[in-house]
């Protein structure tokens, strides 16, 4: 952009000496054109007129050569202008999206800091429930062991039980079998 303003300003200033070399040579041509066309008799005003008529050309040219100039700066600026605004653009919608991550962030720390309120509020019935449970815990541990034992006890007796049940079967079979014996050897005798 400052490169651009710099070569404008020396088009405007080669543009302006331009301009008063040949304000400075019109004299002199004044001079020639009459020699030239051989009509010394014109009026100042025709004079003016004809050397305004050529420095007008002359100034047309640079014009129209400094118009094209700022044409080609004023395309280049608006393209620029739009890479800037494209630019912007993009840097605005991330700047927005990281404001909505932001904000969402900031709701879940908000979340967590009322949570940890809760619990710092709280922690006084937590504390007194947690010696409750350690409390129960080793009752529960106590009972258990209760139960192991009673449990040892029983499978003593269940196993007595069964070992005493199995004698008075043993017996009583002992003795139905001795008398089938008897029977069957009596049968095969008499046969």
């Amino acid at each position: 952009m400052y490169i651009y303003a710099q070569k404008a300003l020396s088009l405007t200033q080669r543009a302006g000496l331009n301009g008063q070399k040949r304000i400075m040579s019109t004299g002199h041509k004044k001079d020639t054109l009459q020699s030239f066309t051989g009509q010394e008799n014109l009026t100042d005003a025709q004079q003016k007129a004809l050397g305004l008529h050529e420095i007008s050309s002359n100034y047309s040219q640079e014009v129209s050569s400094l118009k094209l100039y700022l044409r080609n700066n004023s395309i280049s600026f608006q393209d620029f202008k739009n890479e800037v605004r494209l630019n912007f653009s993009h840097i605005w919608n991330e700047l927005n999206g990281n404001k909505l991550q932001t904000t969402e962030l900031i709701r879940r720390i908000e979340n967590i800091s009322l949570h940890l309120i809760s619990v710092e509020n709280n922690w006084e019935k937590y504390n007194l429930k947690f010696k409750d449970c350690e409390g129960l815990i080793h009752h529960i541990e106590n009972n258990v062991s209760d139960l192991e034992n009673k449990a040892r006890v029983l499978d003593q007796t269940i196993a007595e039980m069964c070992y005493n049940n199995t004698m008075k079967i043993s017996d009583k079979e002992l003795k139905e079998n001795t008398t089938v014996t008897e029977e069957i050897t009596n049968v095969i005798r008499v046969h």
